[in-house]
């Protein structure tokens, strides 16, 4: 249980700060002492599962290799507002935000049109929603949140992951806070994100640093990489680019489309489990696609 002096309350249309107690807390399973417990999450930490089943919990990884080019396209912060032109309310902003969002969702249209076979696309609910009637024949879609434990995405060659999953640090504290309810290290909420230059390995070697946003509090930021980061992993894995180990398959085998194999493009994520082959501008990438020839 904790106090918030100054929640954010909607009151009347508006937002107001206000003070809030709130509780939260972890559902103990109810198995008995002898049950043997095996849990599949290839995104799991083992840390947070740790304090729902208890310390004498062990993780086994199982690394399957993801044979798909993978680009990362930067430049563009895909935020659900940008898409869909909407506050997180559902209300339009502005006539230049909505005219703005509308340009925006028929570039991504243009470039799925012209992505080969079948094709996925994950985005947020409310991108899904709007985007759902004007998406090409060829072209399935899911949201972040929907994503766990589907299989129905396995035809797809090619995943489209546009946008990121990520709470404010509020809400992250929030559902941190039941999972440490019980440490000795004193919790102290701050209440916002802090950029930090991270390392993105990149499949070609090369070197990649980009800036994200980060939880000073490791117990929050391995909360956030659940949501975040672990999200986007998910979103690629369901389809084709979740590789499976084939014969002809070498390590040296670059990353510049000489071998047709399954693709991911991401549209402003985080550093995270899946590792792109090229880094890619949105304006390049927009303009530029061409079937067959990758992203420029």
């Amino acid at each position: 249980m904790w106090v918030d002096p100054h929640a954010p309350v909607r009151v009347g249309g508006l937002t107001e700060r206000q003070p809030r107690v709130f509780v939260g807390y972890i559902k103990t399973p109810q198995l008995a002492a002898e049950t043997p417990v095996l849990v599949l999450d290839g995104t799991g930490s083992l840390s947070l599962n740790q304090k729902i089943f208890g310390d004498c919990m062990t993780a086994e990884r199982f690394a399957v290799p993801r044979d798909a080019e993978v680009f990362q396209v930067s430049g563009k912060t895909f935020s659900r507002q940008s898409i869909t032109g909407n506050d997180r309310h559902g209300n339009p902003r502005s006539a230049q935000n909505t005219a703005e969002a509308k340009q925006q969702r028929r570039q991504v249209i243009e470039l799925l049109s012209l992505l080969p076979g079948q094709v996925l696309l994950v985005t947020y609910n409310a991108a899904e929603e709007i985007l759902l009637d004007e998406l090409p024949e060829h072209v399935v879609s899911a949201h972040f949140g929907g994503l766990r434990g589907l299989n129905s995405f396995q035809h797809c060659e090619t995943a489209v992951v546009m946008g990121r999953e990520q709470p404010s640090a509020q809400a992250i504290e929030a559902l941190t806070r039941p999972f440490i309810d019980t440490d000795a290290e004193p919790f102290l909420p701050v209440g916002e994100y802090v950029l930090q230059d991270r390392g993105r390995r990149m499949r070609n070697g090369g070197p990649n640093v980009t800036e994200v946003q980060v939880h000073p509090d490791p117990r929050c930021q391995a909360m956030l990489e659940q949501v975040r980061e672990a999200e986007i992993a998910q979103a690629v894995d369901p389809g084709a680019p979740r590789l499976q180990p084939a014969p002809d398959l070498r390590p040296h085998q670059s990353c510049d489309g000489s071998h047709r194999r399954p693709g991911a493009a991401m549209a402003r994520t985080a550093p995270g489990q899946v590792h792109p082959c090229l880094g890619a501008e949105w304006r390049a990438a927009a303009e530029r696609w061409r079937p067959g020839q990758g992203i420029p």
